[in-house]
C-alpha cells in the first residue's frame, strides 16, 4: 500500500475537529507545517514548543521522507502542499506485549473485582466457554482493524496455549499473519504456565503449532532488512525441534545474549534462558 493510501485510510472525522486531509496519490509532497517530536528527529530542526514538538515541513518523495526543515525555512517550488495546520506526525507504533485471544471479552465476562486475579479467573472460564476458531478470529481481526488505524505497525502478542486450546489458536493466528502481512507485522509467543514444561504431551503440542503455522513463515529477509548490520546481528535459530534443553542438557536450546539483553523464544529454551538470567542478576566478582 502507497504512503498517501496508507495515512488517508487511517484517518477519522470527530466533530469540532478539522476535515481529514487528502495526500496526493502520486509524486513528491510536502507535508506543511507539522509538529514532530524533537527527540524522534535526526538532528535538531528549530525550537520546540512546550510539549517537545518542532513546526517542521516535510518533504515526501516515492513514500520516503526526503528531507525534514523548520517550517518556511525551505522553498520546494511547486511541489504540491499538504496543509497540516499543526497536526502531529509520529512514527508508526510498535506493540511490544499485546494479547489479541484474549481482547474485547467484557461484554460477556466482567471482572467487577478489578484485580489481576479475578481477571485471570475470568479469563479461564470464558476461553473454556467462548474460545471458538470463529470467536478468537473475530476478536483478534477486531484488534488488528483498531490497531492498524491508529498507526500501529507491529504487534506481538502472546496466545493462550493450554490444552485444546493451543490447536484452536495458532492456526487463526497464522491466518492473521498472512492475512494482515504488509501492513502489521504479527509476531506471537505461547503462554502456559512453567509446570507446562514437564507436561511431555503439552510441550509437544506446542512444538506442533510453532512448527506447522509460524515458522513457516517467518519471512528471513524481512528480519535482515530491519537489522543496521544483519551479517553481525542476525542469528538463526533451529528449524525444528527434534530436542529441546532440559533442566542439565542447553545443547538443544537457543538464547541470544547481548550486554544484559536476553531473549528466548521457544519453550524448549526455557531452562537456559532462566540460568542465564540468574547469571545477569548475580554480582560481578
Amino acid at each position: 500500500m502507497k504512503g498517501a493510501e496508507f495515512l488517508i485510510n487511517r484517518q477519522e472525522t470527530f466533530p469540532g475537529v478539522a476535515a481529514p486531509f487528502a495526500l496526493p496519490a502520486a509524486g513528491p509532497y510536502v507535508l506543511k507545517r507539522a509538529r514532530v517530536l524533537g527527540r524522534s528527529l535526526p538532528e535538531p530542526v528549530g525550537p520546540l514548543d512546550i510539549d517537545g514538538f518542532a513546526l517542521v515541513d516535510i518533504l515526501v518523495d516515492e513514500d520516503v521522507i526526503a528531507k525534514i526543515a523548520p517550517h518556511g525555512a525551505v522553498d520546494f517550488g511547486e511541489t504540491p502542499e499538504v496543509a497540516m495546520t499543526g497536526r502531529i506526525v509520529l512514527p508508526l507504533f510498535v506493540d511490544v506485549h499485546t494479547h489479541l485471544d484474549k481482547g474485547h471479552i467484557w461484554r460477556r465476562k466482567r471482572n467487577p473485582v478489578g484485580d489481576f486475579s479475578s481477571a485471570i479467573a475470568a479469563t479461564v472460564e470464558d476461553r473454556s466457554a467462548n474460545w471458538s476458531a470463529a470467536d478468537v478470529a473475530a476478536r483478534m481481526e477486531f484488534s488488528l482493524r483498531c490497531a492498524y488505524a491508529h498507526g500501529t505497525t507491529a504487534i506481538r502478542t502472546h496466545i493462550d496455549s493450554v490444552g485444546p486450546q493451543t490447536r484452536i489458536s495458532w492456526p487463526v493466528l497464522a491466518e492473521a499473519r498472512e492475512r494482515w502481512r504488509g501492513r502489521i507485522d504479527l509476531q506471537a509467543s505461547p503462554l502456559f504456565t512453567i509446570d507446562q514444561l514437564a507436561n511431555a504431551t503439552h510441550m509437544a503440542d506446542i512444538e506442533a503449532m510453532l512448527d506447522a503455522e509460524i515458522r513457516i513463515r517467518l519471512d528471513e529477509d524481512e528480519v535482515r532488512a530491519a537489522l543496521n548490520r544483519p551479517d553481525e546481528q542476525f542469528k538463526r535459530g533451529p528449524h525444528t525441534l527434534s530436542a529441546r534443553g532440559t533442566a542439565t542438557d542447553d545443547s538443544p536450546a537457543f538464547v541470544v545474549q547481548d550486554g544484559n539483553y536476553l531473549s528466548a523464544r521457544w519453550p524448549g529454551d526455557a531452562y537456559l534462558f532462566g540460568r542465564r538470567f540468574c547469571d545477569l542478576l548475580r554480582p560481578a566478582a
